[in-house]
């Protein structure tokens, strides 16, 4: 009989995804071996396995073995299903510290944990070489799942990576990664795609003085300088694809990916009940409410910042020149997909159905929304507006976006477009006014009354209304609620393509070429 021992006991959830490892596996309750299959080699020590192989050898692993396991030469792993490695609650299971290892059919489990702030975690498996291949994995129970650290060329298919405490998959910068035909379920944020920021370990946070104590004054200039530092370090994730992954039931976000990704390509991934089977984390989300409190000077930036929370798919902070093809980002929380601070990304033949909103878009740039099925959806089918993440104005209007040969149908409003906003001298200084300035900025805007006319100026001269295309020239887009002579809509020639331009609510947009129902089907293929 099989039995767990304290260290594992002590890992807590990890122990117990352990134990549903076993069930599932009961071969593993006879010990475990290591067979090499190149020299014909055997012993129960994986860590001496590793180090007497020579590069290019199998290794053949089965049964529980357990520790912290670093593979820093080229060999395969092979676990046929029939082998745990289990960090037994302490840093990573297993670390891939040299260019070529393959690694099969393997369960691993009961990394140790990290604090909310950190940025990189312990993982079942952290890989930190180039052209590693894992296939047929199964990942539960750790901080991180699968973390890819600053290499290139590595794909990890074929495996289930679920109930992890923080991400399922992490990509911190590296570029032409796959993550393929996989299943990512349970974890807080299911695939996350970013930047590696050098070697820290944390984000440095500034806050701004409440007073003039010089000490604090200091403070915060030295802390301001770290945080330029940082930024300066970070390193971008691009040419990155997920494909053919099926992500149920994450927490926070399905999908994300942030700072500066380029050319990720999302396809045929089915994203769903995000933020619905596993609460988005709550602890979390206080923290970073708690951190912009004390930022804003005791102003609590209320709701705004969880906008995001139990989104299918998630783009923010400067991403470019992405794709997002025929994935089903349904039933989730929040948006089926929020593109923020997003530019020349292709969304094209996907479904948002049964999500808080369909796709909102803010301050996003030249991206295209073709061929889209949105629908159902609580609030908006499609939005494109003024507001941040955050909540507070954008600086401009998206812009230079076309929409166009989507069904829109059943959303609560199935369109809606505000970026042509124009602001006013008197509404930027109304927004100025009731702007969460820490104390002392606040003082000196009132005292002084030059420098608030200055700031005003400086507002209105960056802002730019944005100007969006609700057809292509030729098609529109499908509106359930204009689609009929009732409403508006006049098709007199019947080739389904309406001659009466529909007003997109919001703002001046409009779509000059709506469509009928029948139009829209043969247009998705339907």
């Amino acid at each position: 009989m099989f039995t767990i021992s304290r260290r594992a006991l002590l890992a807590g959830g990890a122990s117990m995804a352990l134990v549903r490892v076993i069930e599932a596996h009961p071969v593993l309750a006879g010990g475990g071996e290591i067979v090499n299959q190149t020299t014909g080699a055997q012993t129960t020590d994986l860590a001496r396995a590793i180090a007497d192989a020579a590069p290019g050898d199998v290794l053949s692993v089965r049964g529980v073995h357990e520790g912290n396991f670093t593979v820093d030469k080229p060999l395969t792993l092979r676990g046929g299903g029939s082998a745990v490695l289990d960090a037994g609650g302490a840093g990573t299971a297993l670390t891939i510290a040299a260019d070529g290892v393959t690694v099969e059919g393997l369960a691993l489990t009961g990394s140790g944990r990290a604090g909310l702030a950190a940025l990189r975690r312990p993982a079942g498996v952290l890989v930190e070489a180039d052209q590693v291949s894992l296939t047929g994995l199964t990942v539960t129970g750790n901080d991180t799942g699968v973390a890819f650290v600053e290499c290139r060329n590595c794909v990890i298919s074929g495996s289930r990576i679920a109930d992890n405490q923080s991400e399922g998959v992490k990509v911190m910068g590296g570029q032409e990664h796959r993550i393929a035909s996989s299943t990512i379920s349970g974890n807080d944020v299911g695939v996350a795609i970013g930047p590696c920021y050098g070697d820290y370990t944390e984000m440095p946070r500034p806050i701004p003085p409440r007073d003039n104590d010089p000490a604090a004054i200091q403070r915060y200039i030295e802390e301001t300088q770290a945080m330029a530092a940082f930024e300066e370090s970070a390193s971008a994730a691009s040419d990155i694809t997920a494909a053919y992954c099926e992500l149920p039931g994450n927490g926070s976000v399905g999908i994300s990916v942030s700072s500066q990704s380029r050319r990720i390509a999302l396809i045929g991934n089915v994203v769903i009940r995000t933020g619905r089977d596993r609460p988005p984390n709550a602890e979390a989300l206080a923290e970073v409410r708690g951190y912009l409190t004390e930022a804003l000077g005791g102003t609590d930036p209320g709701d705004s910042i969880g906008n995001l929370q139990g989104a299918g798919i998630a783009f923010t902070c400067g991403t470019e020149d992405n794709r997002v093809i025929e994935n089903s980002s349904d039933d989730n929380l929040g948006p089926g997909l929020h593109m923020s601070s997003t530019n020349r990304t292709e969304v094209a033949a996907n479904s948002f159905a049964r999500n808080r909103t369909g796709a909102w878009l803010t301050d996003a740039d030249d991206n295209v929304v073709r061929g889209n099925t949105i629908a159902d959806n609580e609030k908006y089918g499609l939005i494109i507006d003024n507001l941040m993440m955050s909540g507070a104005p954008a600086p401009s209007g998206s812009t230079r976006n076309l929409i166009t040969s989507n069904n829109l149908s059943g959303n609560a409003v199935n369109a809606y477009d505000s970026s042509d906003w124009v602001a006013t001298r008197a509404e930027v200084q109304a927004r100025m006014a009731n702007a969460p300035w820490p104390p002392q900025v606040r003082e000196q805007m009132l005292a002084n009354p030059r420098l608030m006319e200055q700031t005003i100026a400086g507002q209105l001269e960056r802002h730019s209304p944005g100007t969006n295309r609700w057809d292509d020239g030729a098609l529109g887009n499908h509106y359930d609620d204009f689609d009929e002579d009732p409403e508006g809509f006049r098709d007199a020639d019947g080739d389904g393509v309406g001659e009466v331009a529909h007003p997109i609510p919001g703002g001046g947009h409009v779509d000059r070429f709506p469509l009928t129902e029948a139009r829209i089907l043969r247009e998705l293929g339907g």
